[in-house]
Parts: C-alpha cells; sequence; structure tokens
C-alpha cells in the first residue's frame, strides 16, 4: 500500500520555543539560498542572514537559551537511575548540554558580534526591512555587489553564516530533544474540535500535529490553565475560514523538558 503523505503542524507553549521556532525558519531559509547563483536567491541569502542579524538584536537570547539547557539538564539527571533508559547515551547528551551551556557561558555580547561592526552589512540592515528598501539607488554599494562573481558572493556568504553556527548547533539540539521527548498518540476530532486536559506536573513546550495532507485541513491549538484545546479548519484561500463540521483522526504529540 503506497504510504500517504502527511504534514506536520507545531505549535510552539512559550517563548523559549517561539524563538528556536522562528531561528530555525531563518537558518533553513538562509542555507536554501546559500548555494543559489540566480542574483535574487543571492539576495535572498543576504536577506536572511541580515534577518537573522535583526531577529538576534536582542538582549535575552542568550538567557533564554542558558535556562532551557539548564532544565534538560536537570530533567535528564533525573533519568540517571532509570534502567530503562540507555546511560551511556543520557550521559553523552547531558556531556553535551554542559559542554553548549559553558560555551554559552563565555559568549560576551552578541552571537556573530563581527557582523554587526561590517559597515555593508549595518547599511543593508537598515534599509532591509522597507518595501524596496535596498534598491540599487538607495544601496548602491549593495547593487555593485550583486554584480561580483558568484564564487565570491558565495564565499562571503557562507562566511558570515558561519558566525551562526554554534547558535544554529545549540537550536537544533534544543529543538531535538524537545521532538523527540515524547511518542505520538492517535486522536480524533469531534467535529472538527479536540480539548484534553494536560498534566499540571509536565513542562509542556510544544504541540505537534500531523495530519494527511489529502485531507487538506490545517489545526489552531491553544493552552489555557492545564487545557488543551484544537480547532481544524478547511484551507480556502478564497473564503472566510470555516472550521470543519465533521470528525477528523490525527497524531498528537506533546513536546516536553
Amino acid at each position: 500500500m503506497e504510504r500517504q503523505e502527511s504534514i506536520i503542524f507545531e505549535q510552539p507553549l512559550n517563548e523559549h520555543t517561539r524563538i528556536y521556532l522562528r531561528l530555525e525558519h531563518l537558518f533553513k531559509q538562509a542555507e536554501h539560498y546559500l548555494d543559489k547563483q540566480n542574483v535574487w536567491e543571492v539576495y535572498q541569502a543576504l536577506h536572511s542572514i541580515l534577518d537573522l542579524m535583526i531577529f538576534l538584536d536582542r538582549p535575552d537570547i542568550k538567557t533564554k537559551l542558558s535556562n532551557a539547557i539548564i532544565q534538560h539538564i536537570t530533567a535528564l539527571n533525573n533519568l540517571t537511575n532509570n534502567s530503562d533508559v540507555d546511560s551511556d547515551k543520557l550521559l553523552d547528551l547531558i556531556e553535551r548540554l554542559n559542554k553548549t551551556k559553558s560555551i554559552l557561558h563565555n559568549i560576551r555580547g552578541r552571537f556573530a558580534p563581527d557582523l554587526y561592526s561590517n559597515d555593508f552589512l549595518a547599511a543593508a540592515k537598515k534599509r532591509i526591512s522597507s518595501p524596496a528598501g535596498a534598491c540599487n539607488y538607495a544601496l548602491p554599494a549593495l547593487h555593485l555587489w550583486l554584480k561580483q562573481p558568484h564564487d565570491k558572493q558565495q564565499q562571503v556568504l557562507n562566511n558570515w553564516f558561519k558566525e551562526f553556527s554554534f547558535l544554529q548547533d545549540t537550536v537544533n539540539l534544543l529543538l531535538d530533544l524537545v521532538r523527540n521527548s515524547s511518542s505520538t498518540e492517535d486522536k480524533k476530532a469531534q467535529t472538527g474540535f479536540y480539548q484534553d486536559m494536560l498534566a499540571s506536573n509536565i513542562n509542556y513546550q510544544l504541540v505537534r500535529v500531523t495530519i494527511p495532507m489529502n485531507l487538506q485541513l490545517y489545526p489552531e491549538a491553544s493552552l489555557g490553565r492545564h487545557r488543551l484545546s484544537i480547532y481544524f479548519y478547511e484551507f480556502d484561500l478564497t473564503n472566510r475560514r470555516r472550521q470543519i463540521d465533521y470528525d477528523v483522526a490525527f497524531k498528537l504529540q506533546l513536546g516536553r523538558i
């Protein structure tokens, strides 16, 4: 039997996870365009790096990462006496988290500080957020750079993107921990609505809903006081959105620390 294609929707349940998912999105976007040769794709690669700089220009990123790492280390340490857990893998993971925490602690100031002191990037960052703000008359240096040989552009872009390598690895590690922290369960939403009570002693981070693509539905999840609610809507680009009025089976995973 042919395997049915599915789509996974993720809903963060706190500010930490929202930050990780946004950073992951920006990293993937940049990586997609980094090896492209079309001038507009090269521009998008630069735009992605500038978006990362803009997003990271806030003082709380390192603190949130450090707090999350400490929470994960504490949770994993509580598993060291669990006979059902692979102790070698567990200790390796705890060691990796401790090393990450130490490196993060030793970073002074911003991530990728050399990029923020680059005059070319600073000028582009100011213009890039407004529509057509980086057109040729507004940023003649960018206009010239986009005409450079592709191999030179790619080398520069890769060097700039490498400045985020540690942060990207850290975000990937934290998201992997959350995404692999629990099993996936089969559920059913009655008339397009699902609700369940959540354990008050578990630190939930992420809702993951998996739906067959052919259903052309999307969910919206919200978390109240220990209560999870998920509504399912039809995908329609022309009419007002409408919650479905029939039952739908889906898979649910609740990522946690």
